[in-house]
């Protein structure tokens, strides 16, 4: 079954690629620096990492590779996106897999991944608010558990910033919480620094609250 989804994963991201027809700059790379690495609510990595990115979009198709790196070496993830959007609505399949960066081979075609797949109301132009809903089709704990996430963003024209709020919880017991849970609350502020024409950088400060777990965190970003 593992393998099955992870061959799915995979196929899929290629079909996007060679489906999509050439167009002027269609790939795009980047990478973001965290402080920490917080993820729907819960500290992953509790230091310094780096997050590089290569995607490729076409219309309303998109896939992407992320990867996730902490400084120290103990944390480290690679992830496959494909999505396709059709106005409001976007459908996608994310593929996950750790790798243990002391090992010389990690078996990336027979270990286990992460698969999830994705439903999410992007938002109209007169309301933006957003809502996100994701589900987890197989792991190491709980088989299907689901995380969805309902936010606004507020555009600061004048100021160059963004402040993004946002609501994130788990409807029944799974791998976040024991049951109906709040787990990721909180405001982002973002201000975008323009440095010519073609190129420019966002930093942003995240303030994440776990009402489930009582925890907070404050985590500085920068986007490149």
């Amino acid at each position: 079954m593992k393998k099955t989804l992870t061959l799915f994963s995979l196929l899929l991201f290629a079909i996007v690629l060679k489906a999509a027809e050439p167009v002027k700059n269609p790939f795009s790379i980047g990478a973001t620096f965290k402080s920490r690495y917080i993820l729907r609510g819960s500290m992953i990595s509790n230091t310094f990492n780096l997050l590089p990115s290569v995607s490729y979009s076409k219309g309303g198709f998109n896939a992407e590779v992320l990867g996730v790196y902490s400084v120290n070496g103990e944390y480290a993830e690679v992830g496959l996106f494909a999505s396709y959007q059709y106005k409001f609505l976007k459908i996608g399949v994310a593929d996950y897999f750790f790798p243990n960066e002391n090992n010389a081979m990690n078996d990336y075609f027979s270990s286990q991944h992460m698969t999830e797949v994705r439903l999410k109301f992007c938002g109209l132009k007169k309301l933006p608010v957003y809502f996100d809903a994701w589900l987890t089709l197989n792991g190491d704990n709980e088989q299907y558990t689901s995380y969805m996430e309902a936010g606004y963003s507020l555009t600061l024209k004048k100021y160059a910033q963004n402040i993004d709020f946002f609501a994130g919880f788990t409807p029944y017991k799974g791998n976040y919480a024991d049951g109906f849970n709040f787990i990721n609350v909180g405001a982002k502020l973002t201000k975008n620094i323009k440095l010519s024409d073609k190129y420019s950088i966002s930093v942003y400060s995240k303030l994440i609250v776990n009402p489930y777990k009582e925890n907070v965190y404050l985590v500085f970003g920068m986007t490149i």
